[in-house]
C-alpha cells in the first residue's frame, strides 16, 4: 500500500509520519530529507541562482534561507524546483519500485499536490490544524511570524484552489488540534477502516 502524507505549514506532519514508522512499522521516504541532500548538491547552481553563499550557512539555516527567497519571488521558485525536482523524482521511483502490497510504504511530501506527486499514492492523509496553533508551533520551531505568513497564505491559496476543482475520494483528512494521544486515535481510526492496522 502506497500512502502520501502531506497538508499544511505547523499541521504535524513530522509527528504523523514517526508514528507510522514507530508503531506500524511503515517504510518512509521524507522528501524534506531528501530535498536537503539534493540542495547540499546542488550548491554551485542554487547559489548562483539565489545568491546565496552557502559557507556562511550551518546546514540547519540553508533550507530556511531559501525558503525566504523563494516564497517572496515566484520565478526564483520556478527555476529552484526545476533544479532538484528531477533529481528528487529518481530518489521516489527507487522507492516506489521497493513497495509490496505487505507492508505500507509512505511518502512524506509537504509539496504533494503541488508537485503532481499525489497521482502515485493509492490513499492521501492530509493534516491540519486551526491557524493559531500552526503558528505557535512554527514558531516554537525557530520560524519567523512573517515566514510563517508567507508560506501559510501561498499554501492555502493553493489548496483552496485546488481542492475547489478536484475531489479524491482517497483524501482522508486528520485534524491535529489536540494532543498527541488523540493524534495516534485518528490514525489508528483511519488505517483500521482500510484494514491496514
Amino acid at each position: 500500500m502506497i500512502l502520501a502524507l502531506t497538508g499544511t505549514i505547523g499541521a504535524g506532519k513530522s509527528t504523523i509520519s514517526s508514528i507510522l514508522k514507530i508503531e506500524y512499522k511503515a517504510k518512509i521516504l521524507d522528501l524534506d530529507e531528501i530535498c536537503h541532500k539534493v540542495i547540499l548538491n546542488n550548491k554551485g547552481n542554487i547559489s548562483n541562482l539565489l545568491n546565496i553563499k552557502f559557507d556562511t550557512l550551518d546546514e540547519k539555516n540553508i533550507r530556511g534561507k531559501i525558503a525566504k527567497i523563494i516564497f517572496a519571488d515566484s520565478e526564483k521558485k520556478r527555476k529552484y524546483e526545476k533544479i532538484i525536482w528531477e533529481k528528487i523524482k529518481t530518489e521516489i521511483e527507487f522507492f516506489l519500485n521497493e513497495a509490496n502490497k505487505d507492508f505500507l510504504y509512505v511518502l512524506d511530501a509537504p509539496t504533494l499536490f503541488q508537485s503532481g506527486l499525489w497521482v502515485l499514492a493509492e490513499i492521501i492523509i492530509f493534516v491540519d490544524a486551526d491557524a493559531e496553533i500552526r503558528r505557535e508551533r512554527c514558531i516554537r520551531r525557530g520560524m519567523e511570524e512573517e515566514d510563517f505568513e508567507v508560506r501559510n497564505k501561498i499554501q492555502m491559496d493553493f489548496f483552496c484552489e485546488f481542492f475547489k476543482n478536484n475531489l479524491y475520494n482517497n483524501v482522508f483528512f486528520i485534524y491535529n488540534n489536540s494532543i498527541k494521544e488523540d493524534l495516534k486515535n485518528s490514525i489508528a481510526d483511519f488505517l483500521e477502516k482500510r484494514g491496514l492496522k
